[in-house]
C-alpha cells in the first residue's frame, strides 16, 4: 500500500510540475501578445491608415 501510495505521489507532482509549466508558457504566450498588439497599436497611430505597408517596411517583413 505505501509503494501505491508513493506512486500515486509522484503522479500527483508530475500533473502538478506540468500544469504549472503550460500555465508560465500560456502567460508567456500572453505577454508577447499584447506587446505585439500594443506595438501594432502604436504602429498604426504614428502612419495612420497604410501603417500595414509602413509596418513591413519598419520590421522588414
Amino acid at each position: 500500500a505505501e509503494a501505491k501510495a508513493k506512486a500515486l505521489a509522484a503522479e500527483k507532482a508530475k500533473a502538478e510540475s506540468v500544469a504549472r509549466a503550460q500555465a508560465k508558457a500560456d502567460a508567456l504566450r500572453r505577454k508577447r501578445e499584447a506587446e505585439r498588439k500594443r506595438r501594432e497599436a502604436a504602429t498604426k497611430k504614428k502612419n495612420g491608415d497604410n501603417w500595414v505597408h509602413r509596418a513591413d517596411e519598419v520590421f522588414g517583413k
